[in-house]
């Protein structure tokens, strides 16, 4: 078939431009991979510790740190802690001697170091070390007291204080959320950054290869091609295959591979696969649309890449939607990224359907029919002319 082998011409020209090839392949995995280095993984305190030290006694301090969401990295001797912190790589470190717990039994005094960064964090996370020390030191004085009143020995009623604890009655803390949170439960900003950057590149990708496309045109290749036998809607067809395929192509691309290679959820797969398809011929629709509506190539790698970034920031590609005042959440849903990350989110926070997701796809078709319409419209006036 005509088309298809002008679209495999149109691939085979993408893919020998090594540049090209950089900002379809490889730079979308750069950009999740630096975002996931800056936001990923835990969101909890990192302290640094010093790994075997402080008894039983230590080892309690330290699990109620950590039930209290607070991560402990483990450091050979104080000097790689002191160089942890200073290095950023942990957030503060704490030093509990290793004779800690025969210390705090025998009654001495213990001394505690903690190593932190001037900032504020710093002073944030020391609270916390504070109030695992303050909840010990209530149970140390409790068995202690017990002591002096010819109860047990001190070991033995640690255990017993630490046993009865939950039986005391405590003041009890509820955090709820008052009015509707402003992004869907469970959202994670490094799903966010693959979302946004498979719907930004998708779409820039499609406006900056739109050169291609006037190259063909202004080069009299389209012309010597309608002087065969072959029509004018042969070589359109031949011409939006071969921009659909590099789009669906690099979507697909980014979902499969932050989806193995970062964990990154897309919901049910084959929905997902649906919004790509249908976003990609968007992507084909603007693309034959600059291809039509600019003389030559400079001017269309120019706006291609102004026109891509600016959609992909009013659209929530770049920060969320969710965080827009009210009058720019109505201006985002004049671009196409909007409704193709509104579906994304509902096929991933709210384990959507088809249904669920139908209004979505109807917008990003009715953007594409207008985009493809007037694209072939003037092609055909251009071709035939």
């Amino acid at each position: 078939m005509k088309a298809l082998a002008i679209a495999r011409v149109n691939m085979t020209r993408v893919m020998r431009d090594r540049l090209g090839l950089f900002f379809i392949i490889l730079l979308p995995f750069i950009i999740v991979l630096v975002m996931g280095a800056a936001f990923g993984g835990s969101f909890n305190p990192q302290l640094g510790v010093i790994e075997g030290n402080g008894g039983s006694l230590g080892m309690d301090l330290l699990d109620t740190l950590e039930s209290g969401s607070v991560d402990l990295v483990a450091f050979a001797d104080e000097a790689a802690l002191i160089d942890g912190v200073a290095r950023n790589r942990v957030d503060a470190g704490l030093v509990v001697p290793a004779d800690y717990s025969d210390a705090v039994e025998s009654g001495a005094s213990v001394l505690l170091r903690y190593y932190a960064p001037p900032n504020t964090f710093g002073g944030t996370l020391k609270e916390s070390v504070d109030a695992a020390i303050a909840v010990q030191s209530a149970t140390v004085r409790a068995a202690r007291f017990a002591v002096s009143e010819g109860i047990g020995e001190l070991s033995s009623n640690l255990v017993m204080v630490e046993s009865m604890r939950e039986m005391v009655p405590g003041v009890r803390v509820e955090t709820v959320t008052a009015g509707e949170s402003v992004f869907p439960e469970g959202f994670d900003p490094i799903d966010h950054s693959a979302q946004g950057m498979l719907v930004l590149f998708m779409f820039l990708t499609s406006l900056t290869a739109a050169d291609k496309l006037i190259l063909s045109r202004t080069l009299g290749v389209s012309r010597r091609m309608l002087s065969t036998p072959t029509g004018a809607g042969t070589v359109l067809l031949g011409e939006g295959l071969g921009r659909f395929a590099i789009a669906f192509f690099q979507g697909l691309l980014i979902m499969l591979g932050t989806a193995f290679g970062f964990s990154i959820d897309w919901g049910n797969i084959w929905l997902a696969i649906l919004v790509v398809t249908v976003f990609a011929l968007v992507g084909t629709g603007i693309a034959m649309l600059a291809g039509s509506v600019f003389r030559n190539a400079e001017q269309a790698g120019s706006f291609g890449v102004l026109a891509g970034l600016m959609l992909a920031a009013i659209g929530g590609a770049m920060v969320p939607f969710e965080i827009f005042p009210a009058t720019m959440q109505t201006v985002s849903k004049g671009t196409p990224h909007y409704w193709a990350l509104r579906g994304f989110k509902d096929l991933i926070y709210r384990e959507g359907g088809f249904g669920s997701i139908s209004l979505e796809l109807t917008v990003l078709v009715g953007f594409a029919v207008v985009f493809l319409g007037v694209a072939v419209y003037r092609f055909r006036r251009i071709l035939t002319d």
